[in-house]
């Protein structure tokens, strides 16, 4: 679900969520929207499942199950969703920023 408002908490996290009281766990809070032309991935899609077996080099099914690339992704993986063309995922209601550009500070 794409809103308006995000917020991210802490330096250098990754991830967005559109819930403050949530990101603010991680630390202080900072304010954001996303660029219109963002795109994102579904994690919850067998589309995801299809990136998840290219970066594995093996095929897998339910990887929002079966793999932590959703929920602890590294470096290499945002490198690759990047290659791939996406700028990050969406799981749930909480979005990973694999670019950083999309985010645009209010």
């Amino acid at each position: 679900m794409i809103t308006d408002t995000y917020f991210r908490g802490g330096k250098g996290n990754d991830w967005i969520t559109p819930d403050k009281s949530f990101a603010s766990e991680y630390g202080e809070v900072s304010e954001y929207k996303l660029s219109p032309n963002a795109k994102l991935l579904d994690a919850q899609t067998s589309c995801a499942d299809d990136i998840a077996s290219r970066f594995l080099g093996e095929p897998v099914e339910d990887s929002l199950s079966t793999t932590d690339l959703w929920y602890q992704p590294d470096k290499r993986f945002s490198d690759f969703l990047r290659k791939e063309g996406y700028d990050g995922f969406v799981n749930d209601k909480n979005i990973f920023i694999a670019n950083k550009d999309i985010l645009l500070k209010e």
